[in-house]
């Protein structure tokens, strides 16, 4: 973002996904393009104040607060780039908190709060697929959403918006999960939960609900946001 030729690019990583010389060349190569590595609150400074900076900058960030968060500021040192790593606090131990507490003022890993249990909340009405057996559900268990629940648009913990389906449509798409014949988890099965809904009393009509999973998004009005 910017105005005139100022832009900000962000270079996100998992630091347990990325290897370390994967990081030095990517480093290297968006240097090589022009860009200028900066802080986080640089970034946000830039952004904030469009006419401040004609300047082509670049941030780099890592989620989670992994074990190779350590690994992945040995490159930043090595490479002398400033990063920043979105720790959850509620997933890391004591060990994982003292070692964050050491490096608070790195100047080349910001700490920054990816909220407590990296969880997630339906936001919106958007339905895009079934829950199935043994599906890692990333950051859904605390819901424990049975098989065949349906899974909408979500956000972050600290999302302000929250939307809760509604009970009945929840229990026929897990009952229509139970009585397919299709492999669970395979696109008949989700296909046969879908036209369940569809021919009940969450078809077109009265609960309105609309298109199929072949489209990028369901939307269901059949649920109420809070």
């Amino acid at each position: 973002m910017g105005n005139g030729d100022g832009r900000v690019i962000v270079l996100s990583y998992h630091s347990w996904e990325v290897l370390p010389e994967t990081l030095v060349t990517d480093i290297a190569d968006v240097r090589r393009a022009g860009w200028t590595f900066v802080s986080a609150a640089e970034a946000v400074a830039c952004v904030a104040n469009r006419s401040a900076s004609r300047a082509r900058l670049a941030v780099i960030t890592t989620d989670d607060g992994h074990v190779e968060d350590e690994r992945f500021l040995e490159v930043m040192r090595a490479t002398d780039t400033p990063a920043v790593t979105f720790i959850t606090l509620g997933r890391i131990d004591d060990v994982r908190r003292r070692w964050y507490v050491a490096h608070a003022s790195d100047a080349h890993l910001a700490i920054e709060d990816h909220g407590a249990w990296h969880r997630r909340n339906f936001v919106s009405s958007r339905l895009y697929s079934f829950v199935a057996p043994g599906e890692a559900l990333g950051g859904f268990e605390h819901m424990s959403l049975p098989v065949g629940a349906p899974l909408f648009a979500s956000g972050g913990e600290i999302a302000s918006r929250r939307f809760v389906p509604d009970e009945d449509l929840v229990a026929a798409a897990v009952t229509a999960a139970g009585q397919s014949a299709a492999q669970p988890g395979s696109a008949s099965w989700r296909s046969d939960i879908e036209r369940a809904l569809l021919a009940g009393k969450f078809g077109l009509g009265a609960q309105q609900l609309v298109l199929g999973l072949q489209q990028p998004h369901v939307v269901l009005l059949q649920a109420q946001p809070v």
